[in-house]
């Protein structure tokens, strides 16, 4: 009515960002449905894609072996009989998960099921090869004996649960009493689907509101043909429903008196298995009350929805939309029956103020604006090093800087060398910088990463060879003797390594050895010796001495 309607001046706008739902893997079967066979027997394969994929539009399902494409076919059956991991792609769908078979030459194997689920009975099968008569199986969990058969060498688990994991194994008693072992199987007993989680479109809903209740949980994929069923209560323990295949339920109008704790249930027929979700509160208010919320941060190219929605609002209405401008008047975006606003692909431009106004009649009310900042994905950094010379030397200080040319801020960069992360800051530019001292350990490949909420960036590899101060550089010879200087012999370094500066102290007088000239006896007068001077040579000529008769 319009009494309550003009009660409630305020709007609710809600921002939202659309999912895109994930396609599904395909699920491969087997045929017989067991993991272990004799060698030379062959395995049937086949691709189910279920619903998700219409069948008729399948033309190719594709094979691999051991990663690697093994084959192509038009059906989605394959036949196998090699020992190795298997999965199967249909047309456009992602690979399915691995299947490993084994096939033995033993004379005795124990077979299982690809997978054995929560309440569902599955059979191990002991077999013997056709030329192997046995008198009597014996089945072991962990070492001992769980079940002793001379008739049949089917070993039933019924309505599995976590008790019957574990590894099993068979034995075999032949005639003349030797025994023969099968390998060993791993039963891992899974989770058909966890128990379900109760949501409603709001837990705090205006009278006269409508509210839906969805019993969400997630059926293994691996089951897909199971069938879930639903049923919804309250803390007076009334059903609000009956056992319905639909995992919502929709009160149209709601009541003070509605409000309580309410619970789902949810379950299968084939195998019976049942579980409940926790509680879930739900207040009913009087009035209307003013809600607002951004979901999730909003990035440049995403689709972004924007629901404009009012408590106690007899429909239709009409919803117009708008984006301040400060300059000059407010553009309209459109106008609607509906409540929804979509922008597919939102642009940095788009950023700004958002608020709806909801129409009915001759009464009109505005909503509070909503701010979207529209954030840009961060672009692939470049890293770059800076050392203060070349060779670069143990003991030296490096930098490393990452540096993204796009991004909004926050960033998050992280600095790696091989694989190991080194650093991590946020910071609010577009480049951040890592700072160290070197030794020999640090040689290796560099690289960074930058993340601002939509997914990490990896940066160029740089690669860093660290040097250790007294590698040796040089070598020494001995230099022929002048007439002048025949009666004093000794060593000079000559330097051979091109790499090398002579004018660096840090690359050739820090590792040069002390050489010690004596004085030798002479007859005639002689002047002292010149000492010479590495810095004025050039790195190719090495150094000489001069004894000036």
């Amino acid at each position: 009515n319009l009494s309550s309607f003009s009660q409630c001046q305020n709007l609710n706008m809600v921002l939202s960002l659309s999912s895109t739902a994930t396609a599904p893997k395909p699920v491969i079967s087997l045929h017989p449905p067991w993991t272990t066979f004799f060698q030379g027997e062959i395995v049937t394969l086949t691709c189910n894609t279920f619903r998700f994929y219409a069948p008729e539009k399948i033309k190719l399902y594709r094979w691999y072996f051991e990663e690697e494409i093994q084959t192509e076919t038009p059906g989605n059956t394959h036949e196998v009989h090699e020992t190795g991991k298997y999965k199967c792609q249909a047309q456009d769908s992602p690979p399915s998960d691995a299947v490993h078979l084994f096939f033995s030459s033993a004379n005795l194997i124990l077979q299982a099921p690809l997978y054995v689920f929560e309440k569902e009975s599955a059979v191990l099968r002991c077999r013997a090869k056709a030329d192997t008569v046995l008198n009597a199986v014996t089945l072991y969990k962990h070492g001992e004996i769980l079940a002793v058969d001379q008739q049949n060498s089917d070993f039933p688990i019924l309505q599995a649960d976590l008790k019957d994991n574990g590894e099993y194994r068979c034995i075999g008693l032949k005639k003349d009493n030797e025994t023969i072992s099968s390998n060993a199987v791993k039963i891992e007993v899974r989770e058909l689907f966890p128990s379900p989680v109760l949501k409603a479109s709001s837990t705090q809903p205006t009278e006269e509101d409508a509210v839906t209740l969805t019993c969400e949980t997630q059926l293994s994929s691996q089951r897909p043909d199971v069938q879930l069923q639903f049923l919804f209560l309250r803390d007076d323990a009334s059903e609000w429903s009956s056992w319905r295949q639909s995992p919502e339920l929709q009160i149209f109008t709601i009541r003070r008196e509605n409000s309580g704790s309410y619970w789902c249930e949810a379950r299968t027929a084939t195998p019976p298995l049942k579980k409940q979700s926790q509680k879930l509160q739900i207040n009913v208010q009087s009035e209307c009350q003013w809600i607002l919320r951004l979901a999730k941060p909003v990035f440049e190219g995403k689709e972004l929805v924007l629901i404009c929605s009012v408590s106690g609002v007899p429909r239709p209405v009409t919803v117009s939309w708008y984006k301040e401008r400060w300059w000059r008047k407010d553009t309209e975006l459109g106008m609607s029956s509906r409540t929804e606003f979509k922008i597919p692909a939102v642009e940095r431009s788009e950023a700004g103020e958002y608020y709806c106004v909801a129409r009915k009649n001759h009464l009109s009310f505005r909503s509070k604006t909503v701010t979207i900042h529209v954030r840009v994905p961060v672009s692939r950094p470049v890293l770059t090093l800076s050392t203060p010379r070349t060779p670069t030397l143990e003991g030296q200080t490096v930098s490393l800087h990452c540096e993204a040319q796009r991004g909004s801020p926050p960033i998050l960069y992280q600095f790696y060398r091989e694989d190991v992360a080194l650093e991590s800051r946020s910071v609010p530019s577009k480049k951040a910088s890592f700072r160290f001292s070197l030794t020999v350990e640090h040689s290796g490949n560099y690289f960074c990463k930058a993340d601002n909420g939509l997914g990490a960036q990896r940066s160029n590899t740089v690669s860093l060879s660290v040097r250790g101060k007294c590698e040796p550089n040089y070598s020494t010879t001995r230099h022929r003797p002048s007439p002048a200087s025949s009666s004093l012999p000794f060593t000079l370094p000559s330097f051979h390594d091109s790499k090398v500066h002579t004018d660096d102290p840090l690359n050739t007088m820090a590792c040069l050895p002390f050489h010690t000239i004596h004085p030798l006896p002479y007859t005639h007068a002689a002047a002292p010796l010149t000492r010479p001077q590495h810095s004025t040579l050039p790195s190719s000529t090495p150094p000489t001495s001069s004894l000036i008769a």
